[in-house]
């Protein structure tokens, strides 16, 4: 079942998870998949420049990334 759009206010912290499909463990540890993740949110951050990623995780079968949000706009 998809994920309901959230409300963001101006100014917040944000939270995000995303599981893989299934919650199969998908993601094994390596530099490439490191890679991948930060190219990711590289391209992410370049089309909503007003957010700043605090910190980011993976997991064997999912990610989590905080981000700022200054203006309430980035993905929900």
């Amino acid at each position: 079942m998809p994920t309901q759009p959230r409300l963001i206010e101006p100014g917040a912290y944000v939270f995000a998870t995303r599981r893989c499909v299934d919650r199969c463990f998908l993601l094994s540890p390596c530099s490439l998949l490191n890679q991948t993740i930060e190219y990711c949110l590289a391209r992410t951050l370049r089309r909503y420049s007003d957010i700043r990623v605090v910190a980011w995780h993976v997991m064997s079968n999912h990610i989590h990334v905080i981000y700022f949000d200054q203006d309430g706009r980035g993905p929900k």
